[in-house]
């Protein structure tokens, strides 16, 4: 009797034993379950995540660009009105220089014939 109730106490201990394998490997199916669906959402949320942040780079190098252009188109306009402003001062300044030179003559003529007038 001994031995039948040692051999039942086994298969017993047995029968537990495989439920709890029976539970472990469905604990172990579940997890694995659950890991795949956490990488599955894992993944998508980063590949979302890197689209948005490649859309940002995008939109911030456009909006760089646009700057520069801007700033080049701003540059140009303002190179050429002073352009413009020193060719008009360049104008002036030689119709003065002209100016002067007249009057200097002028004035040179003008003594010259008193100095003629007082010297006869």
């Amino acid at each position: 009797m001994k031995a039948k109730s040692r051999q039942e106490e086994m298969a017993v201990k047995h029968t537990a034993l495989q439920a709890l394998a029976s539970e472990g490997k469905a604990a172990a199916v579940e997890a694995m379950r659950n890991f795949e669906s956490a990488d599955t959402r894992w993944t998508e949320r980063i590949r979302v995540e890197v689209d948005n942040l490649a859309m940002a780079v995008k939109e911030s190098k456009e909006e760089a660009q646009s700057a520069v252009e801007k700033a080049k188109a701003q540059l140009i306009v303002r190179l050429d009105q002073s352009d413009m402003a020193l060719k008009d001062l360049a104008r002036t300044t030689a119709n003065d220089a002209e100016e002067r030179s007249r009057r200097h003559t002028k004035a040179e003529e003008t003594l010259g014939s008193r100095l003629a007038e007082t010297s006869e």
